[in-house]
């Protein structure tokens, strides 16, 4: 049952509920007692409705995220590998590639890889790391590049950019229906601002 007719049946349930009580125990008749209390009720709904359908402002958290979802790809590159220099936030491995790296990944993943074999946030236990590069465990069309909390895994579609974070729940869907966060790049200028603030 969708959640709109929930809300009507409850609403006609109270208009009901309310109409009886003004008739049976205050002695209300009838004819008066159901129009004013579908005035009465009616009007709570409505008002409850608008109040919860309204735009609510992003919590400052949620703001500052979307904010830097939506950074240029040079601005998010730059910052990402600035926060990357700071060791009490990244402990960062640099080793060159000495193998091939799978050919589905994107561009941008390849290009981090290249340089970095992993990638550990100090705070957390977010981390990409090459040697984890596969398929994921719960989604075999995407690619793992890295972890976070709770064994939840960071993925990529094959050549595609966006990073997703997936456990193999219901939530999964959800997460990948938000379009995920644009490159890894903006990953970790996320990560950063989620574990460390400015």
């Amino acid at each position: 049952m969708s959640p709109r007719l929930q809300f009507f049946l409850s609403v006609l349930l109270g208009i009901g509920f309310v109409g009886y009580l003004a008739w049976d125990v205050w002695g209300v008749p009838l004819a008066i007692s159901v129009p004013v209390a579908a005035l009465l009720v009616g009007g709570a709904a409505v008002a409850l409705w608008k109040w919860s359908s309204r735009s609510k402002p992003m919590s400052g958290m949620h703001q500052k995220v979307a904010e830097l979802k939506s950074l240029p790809l040079a601005e998010a590159k730059r910052r990402a590998l600035a926060a990357l220099e700071d060791s009490g936030r990244f402990e960062c491995v640099r080793e060159p590639v000495d193998g091939v790296l799978p050919g589905d990944l994107p561009d941008l993943v390849r290009e981090l890889f290249s340089t970095y074999a992993s990638v550990q946030a100090v705070a957390g236990e977010a981390r990409l790391s090459r040697q984890e590069a596969g398929r994921s465990r719960y989604r075999r069309e995407f690619l793992r590049i890295g972890t976070n909390l709770d064994d939840t895994e960071l993925v990529v579609r094959p050549g595609e950019e966006p990073v997703y974070e997936i456990d193999g729940s219901d939530a999964d869907a959800r997460e990948l229906e938000q379009g995920g966060i644009p490159t890894v790049y903006h990953w970790i200028v996320v990560t950063e601002e989620v574990l460390y603030g400015k």
